[in-house]
């Protein structure tokens, strides 16, 4: 019998009792195109269709993101924290040094009938500086324990301190070499000159660490500063505590001779 018209594979008519093997709403529902269709004959005569699953469509497989740098090891601590864990040391450094300065203070009160002009120049190399370094130490913990520090703040404060130290020292080792050479020794001329620069050279590596947000190498450091120069200043003090006391009040000044 001839179709109706209609067409079920490339125009082909359907005769009487066979049924259109798929609608469209089936294909779109299995994913099946019309030229994947392949026809059955059924036990009724009816014409099934019975559709190929298409392949499966795997997504592209991403490239893999390029590797992370590998950060610098550091070693752990913001600087709120390293502050805490060291303002014992600051508290107790700073009370050092605020207690040697003020017996500095003493010491030259005692010994002032003692000093005239001709002791000026001995004063501006060996008692001015111990003064000086305590005060570097006071000035250091200090700052240290003051609240609202952030890395730069904090590290350009001690790197300023350090560089003032570093001038000031080199202008009393000038001082040493041209007055007082003949008259001390090597021990002398490392304590009073040498040895408060390598502290002041730490503390300025110190600064930098700490502008470079490394606080716990920078207190580190820092802390073996104010050790160095504590050491030197106690003693220089000493040292000018013996020679006050076992020369008399005749006794020529140091390097006297040299510049008279």
């Amino acid at each position: 019998m001839a179709g109706d018209g209609r067409g079920h594979l490339g125009g082909a008519g359907l005769g009487a009792g066979e049924v259109e093997p798929f609608t469209r709403a089936e294909r779109r529902a299995t994913g099946a195109s019309e030229s994947s269709l392949r026809l059955d004959l059924t036990r009724g005569g009816a014409i099934r269709s019975r559709a190929f699953t298409r392949p499966r469509q795997f997504a592209p497989i991403a490239a893999a993101p390029p590797p992370l740098p590998i950060p610098r090891p550091r070693l752990s601590g913001s600087l709120d924290q390293t502050l805490r864990d060291w303002r014992d040391f600051y508290v107790m450094g700073g009370t050092a040094a605020a207690t040697l300065v003020g017996l500095m203070f003493v010491f030259i009160s005692i010994a002032a009938s003692r000093f005239s002009d001709k002791y000026l120049a001995p004063m501006r190399a060996f008692i001015t500086p111990t003064v000086a370094h305590f005060a570097a130490v006071l000035f250091v913990c200090l700052v240290s324990v003051m609240p609202g520090h952030g890395e730069r703040s904090l590290g350009g404060a001690l790197g300023g301190g350090a560089l003032i130290g570093l001038v000031y020292c080199g202008r009393v080792l000038v001082l040493i070499s041209r007055r007082f050479a003949v008259g001390l020794t090597w021990e002398d001329r490392a304590f009073y000159a040498l040895i408060p620069v390598f502290g002041y050279l730490v503390l300025l590596v110190s600064a930098i660490l700490e502008i470079d947000e490394r606080p716990v190498e920078a207190n580190a450091l820092a802390g073996i500063a104010l050790i160095v120069l504590i050491a030197a200043g106690l003693r220089n003090a000493w040292d000018m505590t013996v020679w006050m006391t076992t020369r008399g009040a005749t006794a020529e000044p140091p390097g006297a001779a040299e510049s008279g």
